[in-house]
């Protein structure tokens, strides 16, 4: 079957893959987060449902330079003391994942002693508990 220019479905992938390197698609996820991916959305909603609390998009420095951060998809947090102090971790939704991010992710690790875990696909939500 072509496609050609003024069919219904060209307008739907012209429009689709416009400006989105990866092709991916943003999506809300259960409680009206916008992501910038389905996987990210589908992570988030299950890491919700086994966690106390999910905080997405947290952003946190790597270096005294103001631009050098990292931008980690969800912390997520297992449990809280009676000190206000809590048990989490951070959790980094990958579709595809680039050398930039595995040295920023590094850069962190070396930083600040923390890992941070790498979710690849939905049915991986397990492997954050491990």
């Amino acid at each position: 079957m072509r496609i050609r220019r003024g069919h219904p479905l060209w307008q739907r992938l012209v429009q689709g893959a416009a400006g989105r390197k990866y092709l991916n698609c943003p999506t809300e996820d259960g409680c009206g987060f916008r992501h910038p991916s389905k996987l990210q959305a589908r992570v988030t909603d299950a890491l919700r449902a086994r966690a106390k609390a999910v905080i997405t998009e947290v952003s946190v420095p790597l270096s005294p330079r103001a631009n050098d951060r990292i931008r980690i998809d969800a912390l997520v947090i297992e449990s809280v003391r009676e000190d206000g102090s809590f048990i989490g971790r951070f959790v980094e939704v990958k579709g595809c994942d680039l050398a930039a991010g595995v040295q920023k992710r590094r850069r962190f690790e070396d930083r600040y002693g923390v890992p941070i875990r790498v979710v690849y696909r939905l049915r991986d939500v397990d492997s954050v508990y491990l």
